[in-house]
């Protein structure tokens, strides 16, 4: 009994083949893309179909095909979708929703459409691929209305929203404003950090507070912030915010009393003004530790200038003196960089000697000092002058310098200072030579009392 349905069918596919080349190209794409189905129901309705291909696609009956719970009409018109036949996108009302079946019906009893190629089918695929291309089409024809309102705010659409600003844009509108006006009122951009109340003028607003409470702190033509104070706390600035809030009610907002856009301008203003004021410290700041280096370079000149002036007279003292003609050249090798540092105070020089030297070397410079100063003295009461030469006072002050003059005599150097360097170190760097400078600071001593002794006999 089984073989007789099988031949049947088979009978019957091979009358189907011959009326299936009658079908039209779209009708045929549509079967291969069925094929996937179990072939007993694709049996079970192939007597159908073939009825249904005999006739015309314009007399076939309207049938609905479900695909997960989505309808779609086997049949849809394409010219309500076919959006590139549109290119200006006219303000025609584009069919939407469930205005797509009736239109589609309409034009359908109307006139001859051609059909979308895609939905001609009942299958799932062409179904879901027919959803797609008709949501293509659609959110390209809104798109175009779009995209409009988002590069230009001033184009008006059918579709298009018109919705109220958001706060936060209101508010940074008010912002700019606020920056603005506050600008203009300062004098500009450059000059809005720079443009505050003197000294002077601060002390006599809070005198007049004393007696008129009420009193204003400057007008909108002479407008002035204090960046020295904090927005909030100084009187000086809280009584210019009331200026400048009276005057920007009145220029954009028509004078307006609403006490919650007050008191937002009086927010936005003290924040401009702190943002100033950080700029305004800052720019201090700099400018304070410009100048504090500035000062300490200023002030490590004059010291060298100072040792080398100091070298210079000890040097002429040395070629001047016969008694300190054997130092000369000792002097040389020291040049400027050998000399004592010193600290100045109250007139006076506090000498701090360098930790490198010897005692026997600073013994000998500062009896070139005191012999310089009876020397000085003396010539000064000559020329009847009352000029005295620099005080530069011993108190055994010592420096760790890291700066030493290299190629002196060993004794010039101090020997425990010698002891802590490496050896490869002295001899690559510090380099003493071998011989010994014969301070004799004894007689120098005796010389200085000499000189001291005759000095007071001429003064006597």
């Amino acid at each position: 009994m089984d073989p007789e349905p099988s031949s049947s069918t088979s009978r019957k596919r091979k009358i189907d083949r011959p009326r299936a080349k009658n079908v039209s190209r779209q009708s045929r794409g549509s079967k291969k893309g069925g094929k996937g189905k179990n072939r007993a129901s694709q049996a079970s309705t192939d007597s159908s179909a073939a009825d249904e291909e005999d006739e015309p696609l314009e007399k076939r009956p309207r049938t609905q095909a479900s695909h997960k719970g989505f309808e779609v009409p086997d049949l849809m018109p394409l010219d309500d979708f076919d959006v590139s036949s549109r290119p200006g996108f006219s303000s025609e009302r584009i069919p939407v929703g469930n205005d797509i079946t009736a239109e589609a019906a309409t034009s359908q009893t109307a006139s001859k459409h051609s059909y979308h190629p895609y939905v001609a089918s009942t299958s799932a695929g062409a179904l879901a691929e027919a959803a797609r291309e008709v949501g293509k089409a659609i959110s390209g024809a809104f798109q175009q209305y779009r995209e409009p309102i988002t590069h230009d705010a001033s184009f008006e659409s059918p579709l298009a929203l018109n919705p109220a600003e958001s706060s936060s844009v209101q508010t940074k509108k008010e912002q700019q404003k606020v920056l603005l006006r506050l600008r203009d009122l300062l004098g500009g951009a450059q000059k809005e950090a720079t443009n505050q109340v003197s000294v002077s003028e601060l002390r006599r607003y809070v005198q007049n507070l004393r007696t008129s409470p009420q009193a204003v702190a400057c007008g909108i033509t002479t407008f002035r912030v204090n960046l020295a104070g904090t927005p909030t706390n100084c009187p000086w600035n809280r009584s210019a915010a009331q200026v400048f809030i009276t005057d920007y009610m009145e220029r954009y907002h028509s004078g307006s009393e609403d006490a919650l856009l007050r008191k937002s301008i009086l927010s936005m203003f003290h924040q401009r003004i702190a943002r100033l004021r950080r700029e305004w410290l800052e720019r201090n700041k700099q400018e304070e530790n410009q100048r504090l280096r500035l000062a300490a370079a200023t002030a490590e000149s004059q010291k060298m200038c100072r040792k080398k002036a100091l070298h210079e007279r000890r040097q002429k003292l040395a070629n001047r003196v016969p008694e300190l003609n054997r130092h000369s050249q000792l002097l040389t090798a020291l040049g400027p960089e050998g000399m004592s540092s010193d600290e100045e105070a109250d007139g006076t020089f506090e000498i701090q000697s360098p930790n490198w030297r010897s005692p026997e070397l600073n013994q000998l410079l500062k009896q070139f000092d005191e012999i310089d100063i009876i020397i000085s003295t003396r010539q000064f009461e000559q020329d009847g002058c009352t000029l005295i030469p620099d005080v530069r006072h011993w108190r055994g002050s010592i420096t760790a310098s890291k700066k030493f003059v290299s190629g002196l005599p060993r004794n010039a150097y101090e020997a425990k200072w010698l002891n802590g360097l490496q050896e490869n170190y002295v001899r690559v760097f510090v380099r003493p030579r071998a011989d010994e400078h014969q301070f004799d600071n004894a007689g120098l001593e005796s010389f200085v009392k000499g000189m001291t002794f005759r000095a007071s006999m001429v003064n006597d």
